[in-house]
């Protein structure tokens, strides 16, 4: 599977002890949203919720083998519609408290197109996976906001101070 920008939630019981914002990956795109200097977005639309991803390998590994199915490598990525200036409007409507945090939405890029055109019934007809079970993109990013809260709260409480790296630190 071949997915663009991955974001989710972490595993449950997941656990960064202190602050290393490496470890986020891209979900760290997510994580500029709550800083007002956070004006640096992914390059380009698409993206997969990583439990789709997940889900969609370990499902693969059951499909019937290429030489009755074809090519398993497969080009994969969310359904919805990418957009991450209606992004940051979604954690400001279900996070009020986060407001004064929130990067301005209207520094988000806009591109041609907000969602990858991929064949997804390709995807369904490999590995089962049908495509109205994809998270939607509201989950995918109030859930990883979410579990990025949570990470950052036990940092806090263990005495971190929590500040927002500029991405270009971690090479995006």
């Amino acid at each position: 599977m071949n997915p663009p920008y991955i974001f989710g939630p972490f595993a449950p019981n997941f656990r960064i002890p202190k602050p290393d914002y490496g470890t986020l990956s891209t979900n760290l795109y997510i994580y500029h949203f709550l800083t007002k200097k956070g004006k640096t977005f992914p390059s380009s639309p698409g993206s997969s919720d990583v439990r789709d991803i997940a889900r969609i390998h370990v499902e693969a590994l059951t499909s019937p083998p290429e030489s009755s199915i074809g090519r398993k490598r497969l080009p994969l990525a969310s359904p919805y519609d990418v957009n991450y200036k209606k992004a940051v409007q979604m954690v400001d409507s279900a996070h009020p408290e986060l407001r004064d945090r929130l990067v301005d939405a209207n520094t988000a890029p806009e591109f041609p197109i907000d969602k990858l055109p991929v064949d997804l019934k390709r995807v369904e007809d490999v590995t089962g996976v049908k495509v109205d079970s994809y998270h939607t993109w509201e989950e995918t990013v109030l859930d990883t906001i979410d579990s990025l809260l949570a990470l950052e709260k036990g940092w806090v409480s263990q005495g971190y101070k929590v500040e927002i790296p500029a991405l270009e630190e971690y090479g995006f």
